[in-house]
């Protein structure tokens, strides 16, 4: 009888290590469960960021976007007031003089003229959301910026010709040149080095050098009166500099939700009969913490449609 009740538990012994050997590779061939929202907005919610799940942070402060109007929770989600149509905000951009020298890198770009890749090379300035002549109130608590980084392209692409470029300023036809430079969302302070990358959904943009179409009509200079979190200024916008278009870099994806995420910023050269006072600004982006000063401004960057009937559709956002 002992000797076969000690059979019985060997064999159990064996049934029961079969059996916990076998769930183990099956829950190895099965992937976790994607975590929810509540899980990660724990782990991120309060860091000043919006990363990835979330409509806004910190919680309590006002959300913006296509939030704007409501307040953001402890979850880092947006309730309360009433939400309004997000905007792909207009850029004040101010040069850092002289062009501060970047480190080296090769990034590689995909957008919708050519595929190629390009080495960073210098900063050229640090572009603020801008309110154009009181249209867009949300842009001057905007939390992302754009550091404008100038490109140099491996290889020579073909040059784009007669894109019909819309805007509020009227309707260009321009040849699209060369890269030039890239736009990378970027987070900004004053007083310090942020201690977060940006977040949210603004695309990065790669810009081309522009030229009117052979033929086609010039561009009628304008005037704005624009204000950022730096100042309120009245400029002259001379001619188009620069097209710009949302761009894939390194293979990560480009935002194309809600409609209209695919507009392109078309940047102007300015002038103002007032000086930029230096200022010192912090930033940090997917290329690190960085330092510069900003001087003067120069450019002007306006949301666009390309080849495209009627106004842009301006949903785009950003925060």
């Amino acid at each position: 009888m002992r000797s076969f009740a000690g059979m019985f538990g060997a064999l159990l012994g064996v049934t029961l290590g079969a059996v916990v050997l076998l769930l183990g590779v099956f829950n190895a061939g099965i992937s976790a469960p994607p975590v929810a929202y509540a899980g990660s907005a724990a782990a991120s919610c309060g860091n000043g960021v919006i990363d990835p799940g979330e409509q806004c942070d910190p919680p309590g402060s006002s959300c913006t976007g296509a939030f704007s109007g409501q307040t953001c929770q402890t979850d880092c989600t947006c309730s309360g007031g009433s939400a309004v149509s997000a905007v792909l905000h207009h850029f004040q951009c101010y040069e850092v003089r002289p062009p501060q020298r970047f480190d080296d890198r090769t990034v590689s770009l995909d957008d919708q003229f050519r595929s190629f890749d390009a080495t960073l090379r210098k900063v050229f300035s640090v572009c603020a959301p801008a309110d154009k002549n009181g249209e867009d109130s949300s842009a001057v608590g905007a939390i992302l910026h754009l550091t404008n980084y100038g490109i140099k392209a491996t290889s020579k692409g073909p040059k784009v010709f007669n894109q019909k470029v819309t805007n509020q300023f009227g309707t260009l036809n321009l040849d699209v040149v060369k890269p030039a430079r890239l736009l990378v969302p970027s987070t900004k302070s004053l007083s310090g080095p942020p201690a977060s990358a940006a977040g949210g959904t603004l695309n990065h943009f790669s810009c081309y050098k522009v030229k009117r179409t052979k033929g086609s009509a010039k561009f009628a200079k304008q005037t704005a009166t624009i204000q950022t979190q730096f100042e309120t200024v009245a400029v002259n916008i001379t001619k188009p500099l620069r097209l710009c278009a949302p761009v894939s870099k390194n293979g990560e994806p480009v935002n194309t939700s809600p409609p209209g995420t695919n507009d392109h910023l078309l940047c102007y050269r300015i002038k103002a009969s007032t000086g930029f006072p230096t200022t010192n600004v912090f930033v940090n982006n997917q290329f690190g913490q960085q330092a510069y000063p900003l001087s003067q401004r120069r450019e002007f960057c306006v949301p666009s449609t390309k080849n495209q009937g009627g106004s842009p559709s301006g949903a785009f956002l950003d925060d």
